[in-house]
């Protein structure tokens, strides 16, 4: 219960990103078929799907740490930066 105002938090904010990043929600109680098949054993369970394959999600439990792990995992693997400035920007802005 603590989750789920997170969880439609980070799915709001990831949905309104250019390009659109969407998260869903399975009853895996009603859907026991659909959570065997990937290892759900617990609850909750978030799980990350990227061409197909899951992956467990292995961020925190906020809207803020999901929409971040999210768009790590979800982002180019590297970034060309230009100038020694924006690599500094870069490393200021987040957790390297």
């Amino acid at each position: 219960k603590k989750l789920a105002p997170e969880y439609a938090g980070a799915a709001a904010v990831l949905g309104a990103q250019d390009p659109p990043l969407y998260v869903a929600k399975v009853d895996a109680t009603a859907n026991r078929d659909l959570g065997s098949r990937f290892g759900v054993q617990g609850f909750p369970t978030l799980k990350f799907f990227r061409n197909g394959k899951a992956s467990d999600y292995g961020g925190g439990r906020t809207k803020d740490t999901i929409v971040s792990w999210v768009n790590k995992k979800s982002g180019p693997a590297a970034r060309t930066l230009t100038s020694i400035d924006e690599a500094k920007a870069i490393i200021e802005s987040q957790d390297v």
